[in-house]
């Protein structure tokens, strides 16, 4: 897969009107570009196996739409549905992010665990 470079990949976040997030039928895997898309401020559509963290975190933040499955998935009632939200949202796209259920993933608050974790080892020696 050709990628873009990060900066230019942020240009394109924020000239896009919504994003589309596919993920994987892999339950572990997780979009490690999902804080970008969501800092964005972009109404999301994404599409992610029903154990992937991402699921959990777009719920939390209302900052978009996730169609989940799971293992043994039917693969018609999830596209009527993925096109049935898809359509609403490119008539009226909803942005109402959650950023106090946010807050746990900016760069403050991992700043404030990796500091805890330093002063814990120094503590021990």
């Amino acid at each position: 897969t050709q990628r873009l470079p990060y900066f230019q990949a942020l240009k394109t976040l924020q000239s896009a009107d919504l994003l589309l997030v596919p993920g994987s039928d892999d339950p572990q895997y997780t979009a490690s570009k999902i804080y970008p898309y969501i800092l964005s401020q972009k109404t999301i559509i994404a599409v992610f196996h029903q154990s992937s963290s991402v699921v959990e975190l777009l719920q939390q933040t209302s900052a978009g739409f996730v169609q989940t499955f799971a293992d043994e998935a039917e693969d018609q009632p999830l596209a009527e549905n993925l096109y049935r939200e898809w359509s609403k949202l490119l008539i009226t796209p909803k942005l109402d992010i959650n950023w106090v259920a946010f807050q746990p993933h900016l760069a403050l608050e991992k700043t404030r665990q990796q500091v805890a974790i330093f002063n814990q080892v120094l503590a021990s020696i």
